[in-house]
């Protein structure tokens, strides 16, 4: 779809507008997000990396509440001291 109502913030202005265009191009919200990421990764690799984090915010038309993605590194199901 096309998203009217919608923002990417990343520390870079090229980055955040690519992410945009992502949206606008018919993309959803994760991939303005790896979008903005690759970006990132290029234009300020000292700040990120593609093992990092990915936060978002969308609204669900579906079921029309808002909701959140933060997913985080993978941890094991059952952490023991053999670590």
């Amino acid at each position: 779809g096309v998203y009217h109502h919608g923002a990417i913030i990343s520390p870079a202005a090229t980055c955040s507008h690519l992410g945009r265009e992502l949206l606008i191009a018919g993309g959803n919200v994760v991939d303005a997000g790896v979008g903005a990421a690759l970006c990132l990764a290029v234009v300020h690799p000292h700040t990120t990396g593609l093992g990092a984090t990915f936060w978002a915010l969308f609204h669900n038309s579906s079921s029309g509440s808002p909701t959140a993605l933060m997913p985080g590194p993978a941890q094991p199901l059952a952490p023991g001291l053999r670590l």
